[in-house]
């Protein structure tokens, strides 16, 4: 009988059929990876977290963008998934750190601002970095797999603190961490030059309007030094400032001669009386604000600005601070036609001024003055003719500045 012979197909093994394995394991890898970076570890408590809660890292704060080396922008997640495919490739274990200073109303670049770089987990401090003229400032290779802090260090004058940290982890080639400033509220309408300084155009400050007429015809100053105080917050009144806190002394005549103080040492008359009230220096007026502060233990101090020029007064509103300022009624020169003997024995004769009035300017638009005059209201007076008036007048002016703790 023949012998029988079976036959028995085999499939031809293919070159690729580990290939599925492959990718199993290739996918099981990345996901893995992706946990890890993720926060499920920590919710579920299988890993500890090595920085405190504070410092851990946003991975989708949109102030931090990352990097490839391509130059690809990546954000998130996308930076994470970045992550995997670094594990399976060599790669440089240092990445570069741009830290960007703009406006944030316009987006202008902010030179000479000052950053601190700090390693959260080292404790360590790495740097001090100052922006350029194009706001930016860079740190070419940071070790990679750390988390870093940034702290402004220092703002421009006529900018706000930013108020906080921003924490980024190095997990790219290149990160850039962006910071926005925003002005001070006072300030409506500005320009950045070229070196990079800020070029105020408007500022407002919202000094409170006190009229002088009906209490104190005569007590300018000391009405302008009340709004000046109130708008720091305190509850100054000016009937009480006049009563209890301004120095005075009363005119008295000898054998028909009119006697009385100097306006550097008290106010002469009486601001309550509309004909024998005159008028009071800075001196004076800036010791009644001190003690008022010092009476409901304030934190500012009342300081003496006379003699200074138109620049520096400006300065003082620029940065927001409302100037106490002695000026003329009409702007015109100050005229002399009247006087009285000094009461300190000096046997001074002393000419007054008879056209004289104080103010309190609280803002700048260009070449016009924001002014707080406590007999007209709030007016706008030319910024020349007013710093002419006030020159006239001897550059008197008083500001009130904030303590340091």
């Amino acid at each position: 009988m023949p012998k029988e012979y079976k036959f028995t197909y085999r499939k031809k093994k293919s070159p690729w059929r580990f290939l599925k394995y492959i990718l199993l394991i290739l996918l099981v890898a990345g996901l893995s990876v992706v946990v890890f970076n993720s926060n499920l570890p920590d919710a579920l408590g299988f890993r500890e977290d090595p920085l405190p809660s504070e410092y851990r890292v946003n991975h989708l704060d949109d102030r931090i963008i990352s990097y490839t080396e391509s130059g690809d922008e990546q954000e998130g997640f996308q930076a994470i998934l970045s992550n995997i495919i670094g594990i399976f490739r060599s790669e440089d274990k240092h990445g570069s750190l741009t830290i960007i200073a703009r406006d944030a109303s316009f987006d202008y670049a902010l030179p000479n601002f000052e950053f601190d770089v700090y390693n959260i987990i080292e404790d360590e401090f790495i740097a001090t970095i100052k922006t350029d003229n194009s706001g930016e400032a860079i740190i070419e290779r940071l070790p990679k797999n750390a988390a870093y802090r940034i702290t402004p260090k220092n703002a421009h004058e006529h900018f706000k603190p930013y108020g906080e940290s921003i924490n980024f982890a190095m997990d790219a080639d290149k990160i850039h961490v962006n910071f926005e400033f925003e002005v001070l509220d006072h300030i409506k309408r500005y320009n950045i030059a070229s070196n990079g300084q800020l070029e105020i155009i408007e500022t407002f400050i919202n000094v409170p309007m006190i009229y002088q007429n009906p209490e104190l015809p005569n007590g300018c100053e000391i009405v302008s030094m009340t709004a000046a105080l109130n708008y720091f917050g305190y509850q100054a009144d000016k009937v009480d400032m006049a009563a209890n806190y301004l120095p005075r002394n009363f005119f008295y005549r000898v054998e028909g001669e009119l006697h009385g103080p100097h306006p550097n040492k008290a106010y002469a008359g009486e601001p309550e009386s509309p004909t024998n009230g005159f008028y009071v220096y800075a001196p004076p007026a800036v010791k009644a604000a001190n003690d008022f502060i010092s009476d409901v233990a304030g934190n500012h101090q009342a300081i003496d600005l006379t003699g200074s020029a138109k620049a520096e007064i400006m300065e003082y509103v620029y940065m927001g601070k409302p100037v106490v300022i002695w000026a003329t009624l009409d702007l015109s020169p100050g005229r002399i036609n009247y006087g009285w003997w000094l009461n300190d024995g000096s046997g001074v004769y002393y000419e007054a001024f008879v056209n004289l009035h104080c103010m309190v300017i609280h803002g700048v638009n260009e070449d016009m003055l924001y002014v707080m005059d406590p007999l007209e209201g709030f007016m706008e007076y030319p910024l020349e003719e007013f710093f002419e008036s006030y020159q006239s007048l001897g550059s008197r002016a008083i500001t009130l500045v904030e303590l340091d703790n």
